[in-house]
């Protein structure tokens, strides 16, 4: 197998070490000799160098020089008369600018040697004329005298006159009459009014503090009022509650003893609410106030509970919580076909305790079994209901 043969003086490769592409010696490693032989087999001794006919190896061995870049052409020489050309341009280019600059120059030399400072012409001294001599000297040998220059007269000042002074004319003025002072008359006060004496206010009677008056049996008690409040009832056995509300918020209304602890949630809803709600307590177990939580206006209306809405025929509808007394009373089962239409929950009680008999929620038809005696009906719903005898 051929191996890499460094040239003399060059490091010794390690051993498969073989050139890659493009590779090229360092320039500062001193040349191969010529003919030098770079691949030789594993089991020869390094070689000198080869005859020069073995140099096409040499050639196999390395990849061929990158190209020489082509000799860029030789410039073309430039002609004398193109420099002379350039250089007679910027002359003939400059001599216009200095020909103009001269005739400007002179002509401002001649501008100011014919114009004459106003200071300097009243510095000149006047041309003289002709001397004129007194007699005939000048054919004489003395030496002849000018005639006396005249001796220029001034100009006459104007100095104005200033006008002459009239005194102003004295106004004597007319004799002031002294106008009399008025005698002022005299008034007599008049003395003021003694005040009117104040009537003393008569009391009035003082106002009698209004009382609810306690319903008799038979009657109704009303109660109005908005907001949070106890209000003080008089229940003498069961009776209905009549209740209505237009806030938006809960309303709640709960049965309180007579030492105030809380017995029945008779009402719980949120926003308007009208319904029916029964008392069942009887003796001691009476409730003597309620309790009401609410945000808007609410009336209560007590009743007793023989005034209930009574079911008398094959049907009954109603809308809401409400009591409906059954007449005549059960005496035996009874069956009712209920319909519900609403979203909450719908309750149907009934039998001597007014146990539940019906519980569901939101829309629903079908049958519920009323037991004998039964005298009332209680319905808590939210929406529209029907009891049909069967």
């Amino acid at each position: 197998m051929a191996r890499f043969n460094p040239a003399p003086g060059w490091p010794t490769p390690p051993p498969g070490w073989e050139p890659p592409p493009g590779w090229r010696p360092d320039p500062d490693w001193p040349p191969e000799p010529p003919g030098w032989r770079f691949w030789i087999e594993d089991d020869e001794e390094p070689a000198g160098p080869e005859p020069v006919s073995d140099t096409l190896l040499l050639d196999a061995a390395f990849e061929p020089p990158n190209p020489a870049p082509p000799a860029e052409p030789a410039p073309t020489p430039r002609k004398p008369y193109r420099a002379l050309s350039r250089e007679l341009r910027i002359a003939l280019s400059v001599a216009p600018v200095v020909a103009l600059l001269v005739l400007l120059g002179s002509m401002v030399v001649a501008a100011a040697s014919s114009v004459t400072p106003v200071a300097q012409q009243e510095k000149l001294a006047p041309i003289p004329g002709p001397t004129t001599y007194a007699d005939d000297s000048l054919w004489t040998d003395e030496p002849a005298v000018p005639a006396a220059t005249p001796t220029p007269t001034p100009a006459p000042v104007y100095t104005p006159t200033p006008p002459p002074y009239t005194p102003p004319a004295v106004t004597t003025p007319a004799p002031v009459t002294p106008t009399p002072t008025p005698t002022p008359a005299r008034t007599t006060p008049t003395p003021p009014r003694s005040p009117a004496p104040t009537p003393t206010p008569t009391p009035s009677p003082s106002a009698t503090p209004t009382t609810t008056p306690t319903p008799t049996p038979g009657q109704a008690a009303v109660h109005e009022g908005r907001g949070d409040k106890v209000v003080q009832i008089q229940l003498t056995g069961p009776s209905l509650l009549a209740l209505t509300h237009d806030g938006s918020q809960n309303f709640t209304v709960h049965t309180l003893n007579a030492s105030g602890g809380k017995q029945d949630l008779l009402v719980s809803a949120t926003g308007s609410y009208s319904g029916t709600r029964p008392v069942k307590a009887t003796g001691p177990a009476l409730p003597g106030s309620l309790n009401i939580r609410a945000d808007g206006a609410w009336k209560i209306t007590v009743k007793p509970l023989d005034s209930a809405r009574t079911f008398t025929g094959t049907s009954l509808t109603g809308r809401g919580d409400d009591v409906v007394r059954i007449s005549p009373a059960t005496t035996t089962q009874v069956t009712l076909a209920v319909a519900h239409t609403g979203t909450r929950e719908f309750v149907l009680s009934g039998g001597a305790e007014q146990s539940v008999l019906l519980t569901a929620t939101g829309n629903h038809t079908g049958d519920v079994t009323v037991p004998a005696g039964t005298e009332y009906l209680t319905v808590r719903a939210d929406g529209d209901w029907t009891l049909t005898r069967r």
